[in-house]
């Protein structure tokens, strides 16, 4: 059973892949926008059926995302969208419509909640999941993808940071600290002069850090060998789509 369950969770982001596109992976409301959208497409063979929901998150000091039962600074209720349940034909594609509607007491900051977009079995996966005496064959995970959804009050500000950095054999390990009242995402680059020409060394990209968090730990995969006689030059680009150009800098030394 234990062997099973882990083969389950292996494949999880395999199927995340298999059944499901979503666009835009995160939503940011811009100052003064009242509205946005949300497309779902099926990308998988057969007919999928999908629950949307509001869920309050947090992020823990190891960068994952953990349910809350609430949070003084949640969008949830500021928000609506339709339709809440959709059926998607092979290949087909729903947009999601979404509101804003921000309160005027609200304080400086910014608000957010995940909408949270779970599969829901089909009668024919249901089916399937109850023939046969294997109980490898009955357990069927369903997809559940979490789209975190964003406005700000006020000219909420954050500071950034690349704190420090360590070489190992396949990825450089990198620390970005973040301290205020609103999130960072952008992506982190590593850059070495190499033959009189700057060499991207590795990207990551989508690096995330909320209010809650002061600092994460990222691994930047290498795509090319680092030479030792030029430092590194580590990059941290903010996307400039949610709401800030910044870019901040470190120097490793090989």
């Amino acid at each position: 059973m234990k062997l099973l369950a882990t083969l389950i969770l292996s494949l999880w982001p395999l199927l995340a892949q298999a059944n499901l596109l979503i666009s835009p992976q995160r939503l940011y409301f811009e100052p003064g926008q009242r509205s946005d959208a949300l497309i779902l497409k099926n990308i998988s063979d057969s007919l999928q059926k999908f629950d949307i929901r509001f869920q309050e998150m947090a992020m823990s000091p190891e960068g994952k995302l953990l349910p809350l039962p609430d949070t003084p600074y949640s969008l949830a209720s500021m928000v609506r969208y339709s339709p809440r349940r959709v059926t998607l034909e092979p290949g087909a594609s729903q947009t999601i419509r979404m509101a804003l509607r921000m309160r005027g007491d609200l304080e400086e900051g910014e608000y957010r909640s995940h909408l949270v977009i779970r599969q829901i079995p089909t009668q024919q996966q249901a089916d399937q999941s109850q023939g046969g005496d294997n109980l490898a064959l009955q357990i069927r995970p369903m997809l559940s993808m979490s789209i975190p959804v964003i406005a700000r009050k006020g000219a909420p500000d954050s500071s950034l940071a690349i704190e420090a950095a360590e070489i190992h054999p396949h990825h450089v390990q990198v620390t970005v600290s973040a301290s205020g009242n609103r999130s960072v995402y952008g992506d982190l680059e590593l850059v070495q002069q190499q033959s009189g020409q700057a060499t991207r060394l590795g990207t990551l990209r989508g690096v995330a850090l909320y209010p809650e968090v002061d600092r994460l730990t990222f691994k930047v995969p290498l795509n090319r060998p680092i030479q030792s006689d030029a430092p590194i030059e580590i990059l941290y680009r903010e996307d400039p789509r949610y709401g800030s150009e910044r870019e901040v800098h470190l120097q490793l030394r090989p």
